[in-house]
């Protein structure tokens, strides 16, 4: 069988295309023709042929009063809002949550934010018999769940007290926190360590653990974790390994959805 390299695949004319926009986006903010030419070692008038073009597409955009500097135009973004408007974050999440349980035994859930609750929108099993089923697209409390506190903890400042301010911090158990100061505490120690927990604060005999999962902006606008007996969550060994695979299981989704810092 023929080997297949990337050559096979190359039209000159749309690497071009690609090359420039490419240089544009992760080289510079902006560059003259000559500049893109000699970067790129593409022949000049090649490359104006090109910038033309895609500045009359919306791809690219002249500089005010710099006739031959050009930077990326909306057209781009436009594009890429709607590929990531075609994600369904609930699907994507899926597989990952799958392989959560599996290392876990644990119940794995995906949540998001909606009217200052936390919201769960998926939900998978382990293989072993459980008996803590959380209700999906039911409103939680985001003092009472580890998903809702890292919906919380990973916005800015502004939105966390918008969100406290508009949310009833509710006292589910006797683990619940419900005064705002201690809850605002709570969320920076949440933000440092990257994950938040629960202790029996939805219901007694129950743990949890969540991490956050980021957009291409990165944005938080979901939070995926596991939910079991709260002896697994008081086991130093059983948490740490846990702890990890929940952090996993966000990084791998975020990814997904666009965020690349990881």
């Amino acid at each position: 069988m023929k080997e297949i390299k990337d050559k096979d695949f190359q039209v000159p004319a749309a690497s071009r295309v690609l090359d420039i926009i490419e240089f544009l986006s992760f080289s510079t903010k902006s560059a003259t023709i000559k500049e893109i030419s000699d970067s790129l070692g593409i022949p000049l008038v090649s490359v104006s042929r090109v910038v033309n073009l895609l500045n009359s597409r919306g791809y690219l955009k002249q500089q005010p009063g710099q006739s031959s500097t050009y930077s990326l135009g909306l057209k781009l973004l436009h594009v890429s809002e709607r590929i990531f408007l075609n994600l369904d974050i609930a699907n994507i999440s899926l597989k990952y949550m799958r392989i959560l349980s599996e290392k876990t035994d644990q119940t794995s859930q995906l949540a998001i934010l909606q009217n200052s609750y936390a919201i769960y929108i998926q939900q998978v099993f382990p293989t072993i018999p459980v008996s803590i089923i959380a209700p999906l697209h039911f409103p939680i409390a985001i003092n009472t769940s580890a998903s809702g506190k890292v919906l919380c903890a990973f916005r800015s400042i502004e939105q966390q007290k918008d969100i406290i301010e508009s949310a009833e911090l509710i006292k589910a158990t006797e683990n619940s926190i419900v005064d705002k100061n201690d809850f605002y505490n709570e969320l920076k120690k949440v933000r440092l360590q990257g994950y938040a927990t629960d202790y029996e604060e939805y219901a007694i005999g129950i743990g949890c653990l969540a991490a956050p999962i980021f957009d291409y902006l990165g944005s938080v606008i979901a939070a995926v974790g596991i939910t079991g007996h709260i002896a697994n969550y008081r086991n130093s060994n059983k948490f740490d390994q846990m702890r990890l695979a929940v952090i996993q299981a966000a990084r791998d989704i975020s990814k997904e959805m666009g965020f690349e810092a990881y």
